[in-house]
């Protein structure tokens, strides 16, 4: 608990304050965190679809491998940490990503039934997951604000994805 903090709503209200502000766009009744209010203004001024079934913006494999040649440094440098961290969640329903600049996710790994479940939403590498593509999230947010953060359940501005809980934070260089 952050005493500094405003009052996290509980999951009926949290769906209560998404339900209206889907419906009018209004945060009146809203109560949580300013980065969840900011960012699902955002998404709505934005347009992104809340009742989506996930990332429709899917990339072939050229452009992947492209893009993974682009950043093969940092695939590198991340890939072992990214092993490490695995080594640590396995087991507990968890996938570690590493995307771009952009919000296109170039790896993952984590446990099958978890990934098998994010591929319904289209969660796996070569999508992009911007806010203003799939609304609040995770990767998409972080890289918007710059900080690492965590949206969970309802947080997130999208329907599709109110049951998955997501951690991200930015890698930024100096150069």
């Amino acid at each position: 608990m952050y005493p500094d903090r405003k009052f996290e709503p509980s999951g009926s209200a949290l769906k209560e304050s998404w339900e209206q502000f889907i419906l009018t766009g209004n945060l009146d009744s809203f109560r949580g965190r300013t980065e969840i209010s900011q960012s699902w203004t955002r998404c709505y001024r934005a347009r992104v679809d809340p009742y989506s079934k996930g990332c429709t913006h899917i990339l072939n494999n050229k452009k992947v491998e492209e893009l993974k040649k682009r950043h093969s440094e940092l695939l590198d440098i991340a890939r072992p940490f990214m092993d490490k961290l695995y080594e640590f969640t396995a087991g507990s329903g968890l996938i570690v990503f590493l995307s771009d600049e952009t919000g296109v996710i170039l790896e993952n790994i984590g446990d099958y039934e978890v990934r098998d479940s994010a591929s319904k939403v289209n969660l796996v590498t070569g999508t992009n997951w911007q806010e203003e593509e799939v609304g609040t999230n995770g990767i998409g947010t972080a890289l918007k604000l710059k900080v690492p953060i965590q949206i969970s359940g309802k947080e997130h501005y999208c329907a599709n994805l109110h049951h998955w809980t997501c951690s991200a934070a930015p890698i930024i260089s100096d150069d």
